[in-house]
Order: structure tokens, then C-alpha cells, then sequence
């Protein structure tokens, strides 16, 4: 092999295709992709991915609306690898001894089928400007909103839903990446997830304040109340909360600070339950932001984004689940594809 491609690349992980050989396997799975997970954790993040993909497996349909890993293992030697492989130094930011130790001493494997190019790229490349173009991408991204129900009913949240983590191949959208999506009960993964995103220095889009601030102390509070408007992406979260529900993002969070409460466990069942929604409205209502199309006189399009502002309302008590969420989705698919079919009909008859 001459060498593959890098579709993404992260601080501890990469994904290449085609897919990497497993150590002492002669087979190369040309249609699929590896994740290459390094670093002192990789053992427990794969362990962790290939745990819940497991899980998904046993759900009847799952292949319908997600892409799920096939195998976790151990890799070839660098060298032999790299021989495979030349673009496996691209997954590295250090030079090659360096490269080659802590590849052969902490890298794992996960492989799984190619899923397509990403959502955000499929954006890119379809210009969402007209109702017959939006009403399209609505039905694709059905199938997205229904694994979402399907994985909450199972007690599973993703908890990483954007548009890299949604890939389409042959018109088809699917979840993929569940390498930090966990069980809804399982309070201490929500707990490291929501303190690990507090103690960077930028308001992750895909999850709302609310839960990164989900589990502070009085210093984190403290902290917090000085530097909030300094986190990346404040101003961008502050013109979307302005423009969707006529928050202050400023006040909002200075409030919800100085007055926290230590949220119970029904309140963070709730939270919990709701995160994946929050994401997917926020995710839709991102990609048309960046592309300068929230703006539209279309009564359609206008419809589906105030469903999707109450999917992300930064409030989770008023903030839809995922149940009514699909509900009011697939009804304005209905409505609107009648619409689109009762228009054609008067056409026919004028001719």
C-alpha cells in the first residue's frame, strides 16, 4: 500500500482509510477505516468505544442509522506498519522515534465500514438555499433524529452529535463515533465529561452551559464568574442565544452562576436525557449560521427552526425530548410533503 488518507485527526487519535491490518492478520479491509487511538489512556478510551458499540449492536436495526466498530486490536510494529502505510507518520505530530515508541507502546485499533463524507461536507458541497433543497436534507436527517430515539429508549446517549460525526453514503445519513456516548444512568461519565469540557478554555457548541457547569464547586464558581466571556466562542453562543430566544448570554450566565445549585438526580436525568436533542438543533441551526442562511421568509423553513430552537432551549426543563422532538419533526415532514404534492396536482390540472 502506497498510503492511505487521513480523514480527521485529533490530539490522541486519527482516522485513516483504508483500513489498517490488525497484528498477525493477513487481511486488508479496503472498504473500511481504523481509528488509531494513542496516548497513556487508549487502552480504556477503545475498551470504553468498543464496550458501547457492543451494546448498539444487540439493537434490532442498528445498521440503518449508525456506522459501528467491527474490531479493537493491536497493531503491526511502526516500522512494518509504516511500510503499509507511509501516511501513518501524518497521525503524529513529533518526529519519528518518538512517533514509533509511543505508537508501539500504547496504540489500539478500532476499525469500522467507511460511512461517507461528513454532514458538514455534504453542507458545503449542497447549497441548502431553496424550500426543495431544505425539505430534502429535513427527510435525509430523519433517520438521524429516529437513532437518536432509538438510542435513548435503549438508555444511551451519544453526547458528541455534530456535523463530523454524521456521515452520508448513497443518500443515507448515520451516526457514527460513539467513543464517548455512555449510558444515561451512568452519572460519573456524564460528571467527567461535563468537568473535562469546564476546564478548557471555550464553550463547546455541541452541549449547552447548562451542562458544562453541570457539576461545580464553590472555586469552579468563583473561577467561572471572571473569566466565562473570555472562553472561545462566547461571542458566536451569544449572537445565536440573541437571535434565537433574546438572551443576554452575558446576564444569562452571570445569573445562572452567582444563583447555582447542585443539580439532583432527577434533575440531571433530565439533563442527561436531553443532551443528544440540544446537539442535533444546535447542530442544524449552526451549519445554516455559518452559512448566512437563518435568514429566510420561507413559513416552511421557519417552522422547522422553531422546532429546532425548542430542541436547544438553553433551559433544559423547557427544552424538548427526544420522543416530541421526533414527533413535531416528522409531522412537518408530512405537512410539508402533501404541500409539495397537492401543489403538483394544480399545476397538472392548469395545463
Amino acid at each position: 500500500m502506497k498510503g492511505g488518507k487521513i480523514l480527521s485527526k485529533k490530539k490522541n487519535a486519527c482516522i485513516i482509510k483504508p483500513a489498517l491490518k490488525c497484528k498477525n492478520s493477513k487481511k486488508n479491509k479496503k472498504k473500511s477505516i481504523t481509528k488509531i487511538v494513542h496516548g497513556n489512556n487508549s487502552k480504556n478510551i477503545t475498551e470504553h468505544e468498543f464496550y458501547i458499540n457492543s451494546i448498539i449492536k444487540n439493537i434490532k436495526n442498528y445498521l440503518k442509522w449508525s456506522i459501528v466498530v467491527d474490531t479493537l486490536c493491536e497493531p503491526p510494529d511502526f516500522n512494518k506498519s509504516l511500510k503499509l502505510d507511509k501516511s501513518i507518520q501524518d497521525c503524529f505530530d513529533f518526529d519519528i522515534k518518538y512517533s514509533e515508541n509511543l505508537y508501539n507502546d500504547t496504540a489500539k485499533l478500532l476499525t469500522s465500514k467507511y460511512g461517507g463524507i461528513t454532514l458538514k461536507e455534504y453542507f458545503n458541497k449542497n447549497p441548502t438555499n431553496t424550500e426543495k433543497k431544505f425539505l430534502d436534507l429535513m427527510n435525509k436527517l430523519k433517520n438521524i433524529l429516529f437513532g437518536l430515539k432509538i438510542l435513548n429508549e435503549n438508555n444511551i446517549s451519544h453526547n458528541d452529535i455534530k456535523s463530523d460525526n454524521i456521515v452520508v453514503k448513497n443518500n443515507t445519513f448515520k451516526i457514527i463515533d460513539f467513543g464517548i456516548s455512555s449510558l444515561i444512568n451512568n452519572y460519573k461519565s456524564f460528571d467527567n465529561r461535563s468537568y473535562k469540557e469546564f476546564n478548557t478554555d471555550r464553550f463547546y457548541l455541541t452541549y449547552p452551559p447548562e451542562f458544562i457547569y453541570s457539576n461545580l464547586n464553590d472555586n469552579d464558581i468563583e473561577y467561572e464568574l471572571k473569566n466565562y466571556k473570555f472562553r472561545k466562542n462566547f461571542s458566536k453562543l451569544s449572537d445565536l442565544y440573541k437571535m434565537l430566544f433574546n438572551i443576554d448570554l452575558d446576564n444569562y450566565l452571570y445569573e445562572f452562576l452567582i444563583s447555582y445549585k447542585t443539580f439532583d438526580i432527577n434533575e440531571l436525568n433530565q439533563l442527561h436525557s436531553k443532551l443528544d436533542v440540544y446537539s442535533f438543533g444546535i447542530m442544524i441551526i449552526n451549519l445554516f449560521y455559518k452559512n448566512n442562511l437563518l435568514t429566510n421568509d420561507s413559513l416552511m423553513i421557519r417552522e422547522f427552526f422553531y422546532l429546532f430552537t425548542n430542541m436547544c432551549n438553553p433551559n433544559y426543563l423547557n427544552r424538548l425530548d427526544i420522543n416530541k422532538s421526533y414527533e413535531l419533526f416528522t409531522s412537518l415532514l408530512k405537512k410539508y410533503k402533501k404541500k409539495k404534492k397537492s401543489t403538483k396536482k394544480k399545476k397538472v390540472t392548469k395545463k
